[in-house]
């Protein structure tokens, strides 16, 4: 064990802490995956020119600007542990939505990508808050770094999976274009099993910082009389 170690790892016991890490790394799951795998099939399965497909993940961007001036409402209005488990349910229902009905139609994509967006924008603050207040006062710039750390290497990890079931699952190279119907339906049924994969890791780890968030709260004064 280093005397003087740049992180601290009892730290991440702190139930708030655990807490909302895990919030950030399940939202990194959520929203790596499915950024990664829309792009791909915009334009290698459905053919869509890279401008068009740019255009096609422009609701999830539109939705964070647009959410973003409301999120400290919600949070007055609801609680913030009650603003976190919204957020992360809504994020949910979005992976599940285009996990399943994405290969359908853009039209199901679209909402997937608004809900993602706007869940995340709401349970990503609240998770940052309970980071903060889990840390004393002079480690505040490690909490910092602890959301953006879980957030990265959780997307990494969603990439990777993803990538690895459609490479499993796709032959040959995925740019040689243009692609036939079966090699279509491959990616798709790749794509529905990678995002499935994500959404059932995200619900874990959401589970997990439920338990610890309520592991870490303080009794009111009426319970403990």
């Amino acid at each position: 064990m280093a005397e003087h170690p740049l992180i601290d790892v009892s730290l991440l016991r702190h139930p708030p802490v655990a807490s909302g890490l895990s919030i950030q790394a399940a939202l990194g799951l959520a929203t790596a995956g499915v950024g990664y795998t829309v792009t791909l099939q915009l334009q290698l399965a459905w053919g869509w020119p890279p401008v068009l497909a740019a255009l096609g993940t422009l609701p999830q961007v539109l939705t964070m600007i647009a959410v973003a001036p409301f999120v400290e409402r919600v949070v007055r209005k609801v609680g913030l542990d009650r603003a976190g488990v919204i957020g992360s349910a809504v994020v949910l229902v979005g992976l599940l939505d285009y996990a399943l009905l994405g290969r359908f139609h853009y039209v199901f994509i679209a909402p997937a990508l608004v809900l993602i967006a706007a869940g995340m924008r709401v349970a990503m603050i609240t998770a940052t808050i309970n980071v903060m207040r889990g840390l004393p006062s002079e480690r505040t710039s490690i909490g910092a770094a602890l959301n953006d750390t879980a957030q990265e290497i959780a997307g990494g990890i969603g990439i990777a999976v993803v990538g690895l079931v459609i490479a499993a699952s796709v032959t040959g190279g995925l740019t040689r274009t243009p692609w036939g119907a079966e090699r279509v339906a491959a990616f798709e049924n790749a794509v529905t099993l990678g995002a499935l994969l994500l959404a059932a890791v995200a619900a874990a780890l959401l589970a997990s910082a439920a338990v610890r968030s309520a592991r870490g709260r303080v009794p009111s004064p009426s319970t403990t009389e």
